[in-house]
């Protein structure tokens, strides 16, 4: 859903020009002014990019604008939760929220997974997780 949101507002930037007339320029535009937003701004331009690359591949366009535009870096990403936090949102958390940390904590899954586990990997003692 989120591509689609950003094809619509890259349509309305862009308005009647044919998508030749996008060029390395303007892509460095879009992300330029999203760089408040680094994961915004990079997300932006991921989706530009798979956009020109549909449309190389069927010979609507001849070059690829978003060719040498990288992400933008920014933040100090996670920090890891200390022994003390991980025993404050225990005391805290509701028994779900304290069951996603333990599970997010000692099985080493993705996030996906820790949040909805199916019902078919519970045999009634155990979790049977595959990736």
């Amino acid at each position: 859903m989120r591509i689609i949101a950003w094809l619509l507002t890259l349509d309305r930037s862009v308005g009647e020009r044919g998508m030749s007339a996008l060029d390395n320029a303007y892509i460095f535009q879009i992300r330029d002014k999203l760089r408040e937003t680094p994961v915004a701004a990079s997300h932006a331009v991921a989706v530009i990019r798979t956009l020109f690359r549909f449309a190389l591949a069927r010979g609507i366009v001849t070059v690829d604008p978003t060719v040498n535009i990288g992400k933008l870096k920014g933040g100090n990403g996670f920090e890891r939760w200390r022994a003390a936090d991980a025993d404050a949102f225990r005391a805290a958390a509701v028994p779900m929220m304290r069951l996603a940390l333990e599970l997010g904590l000692y099985t080493g899954q993705r996030l996906s997974d820790v949040i909805r586990p199916a019902w078919s990997n519970y045999d009634g003692q155990r979790f049977r997780l595959r990736q």
